[in-house]
Formats: structure tokens, sequence, C-alpha cells
């Protein structure tokens, strides 16, 4: 069987309001890897994802995300908290980090 290489190259995850964060994914193109990414966020299951875009280019993909933390016990998500939620959601799914100059 084909192992899918699931490469983050770059991670962006701005604050902006109380729940509200903009997400930015870049990560290497390959057969499947939207896939991951849209099962790594429906696995965050106080996560609503607002709006979302993908853009394709020779050797890499950007995803891009507004979500809202719906269901927290803290008034306020804290960016960390939120950042932490995302990265195990995405190393569930196989993801891991390569540095690059992108």
């Amino acid at each position: 069987m084909h192992q899918i290489c699931k490469k983050i190259v770059k991670m962006d995850v701005f604050q902006v309001d109380e729940n509200l964060f903009h997400v930015r994914i870049v990560c290497n193109k390959g057969e499947g890897v939207a896939v991951f990414v849209y099962k790594a966020l429906e696995s965050l299951t106080s996560l609503d994802v607002q709006s979302s875009n993908f853009t394709t280019y020779p050797e890499r993909v950007t995803f891009t995300f507004m979500v809202n933390v719906r269901e927290c016990a803290e008034k306020t998500v804290e960016l960390s908290n939120f950042s932490t939620w995302l990265n195990t959601a995405l190393f569930n799914q196989g993801f891991e980090y390569k540095l690059s100059n992108v």
C-alpha cells in the first residue's frame, strides 16, 4: 500500500476574536492530503469551520480556514490552547513538520 507523505511546511494561526481563529497551513502536495486536513478539523468536535479555501501550486497546497470554537469551559479560548488542539489533530492524521523557506 502506498503511504501518503504529509508534511506541513508552514502553519500560521491568528486569533481574530474571542473564539474565532484564522488558520493557514502550507503542506506538500500529494494525493489525499486535503482529505486528511479536513479529517483533522472534523475530529475537533468543538470547532465550526466558518469558511475554508485551498490553493494548489506545483509542489505545495495552502489551506486557509476561519474556525469558531463553540463549546469550551472557558469563555475565551487562548491561542496557545487552540494551536495545541490543532497540532494534535494534524499529528493524529499522520502529519509531520518539515522546515522550509516558503
